[in-house]
């Protein structure tokens, strides 16, 4: 009997996910449409958000390795913490007029992530069909 109702309640869970799921979709095509972007300032946006947030946390997903164990807890939190520290550090250097520091840390970043994947052999690893972030758990 419990087997079942684990059955259901995973079924539940799933719906669910899935209703939230639609409903954010949902939610961005509208404000996306309303605010009229096109598919020139969607990808902008999308480039940006990579070269800016994904460096600091990428790195701070690796770094958080063995402090918290759940990688989907890991990813969230790096995330987070990248979205904060990558403002906060951008306009604290913006008020000194070293943006160019800013963006030479996230190169440095960058770098650090290539040579941290080579020695580590990451590239060796992946394959096309299984691509996934959690690999690198």
């Amino acid at each position: 009997m419990l087997k079942i109702s684990e059955k259901i309640t995973n079924k539940k869970s799933s719906f669910m996910t899935l209703v939230v799921a639609t409903i954010s979709l949902f939610a961005l095509v509208y404000y996306l449409i309303a605010t009229e972007w096109n598919l020139v300032e969607l990808l902008r946006f999308g480039l940006g958000v990579i070269v800016l947030w994904m460096p600091l946390g990428a790195s701070l997903y690796l770094l958080l390795k063995r402090q918290v164990q759940e990688p989907i807890i890991r990813f969230t939190f790096s995330a987070i913490a990248s979205y904060t520290l990558t403002t906060l550090i951008y306009f604290a250097l913006a008020i000194f007029y070293l943006e160019l520091l800013f963006y030479a840390g996230v190169i440095a970043i960058v770098i650090w992530l290539i040579i941290y994947s080579i020695r580590k052999k990451f590239w060796l690893k992946t394959q096309i069909k299984s691509l996934s972030w959690q690999q690198f758990d």
